[in-house]
């Protein structure tokens, strides 16, 4: 496991971030799709991203903290969870509304 640059950590706290408002639009969508029996549904996969997103700025602004490559991988698998949501046909369609980022 390898471990981030200081560019690389921050831009996975700002994706981190941007997901969590991407799921919370997706949340807001009527006929949700099936994900799976394991996913608790669009909302609490937003409050876990920017639950991550938070986390990770507050080590980042912290002296002497580390967090483990371990640790970052498994944030990084809710994060490619929510990409491979954001990227299906459905997710597309809703958030084209989203006036914030350009799809």
């Amino acid at each position: 496991m390898r471990r981030f640059s200081p560019l690389e950590y921050n831009m996975f706290i700002i994706e981190a971030n941007r997901l969590g408002r991407r799921m919370k639009i997706l949340a807001k969508a009527p006929d949700q799709p099936y994900v799976d029996e394991c996913f608790d549904g669009f909302d609490d996969l937003a409050e876990t991203l920017w639950a991550i997103g938070t986390v990770l700025k507050f080590l980042g602004d912290t002296p002497n903290a580390y967090i483990n490559p371990e640790a970052i991988e498994a944030l990084r698998d809710v994060v490619q969870v929510a990409t491979s949501i954001e990227k299906s046909d459905w997710a597309a369609e809703v958030l084209k509304s989203d006036s914030l980022f350009d799809s």
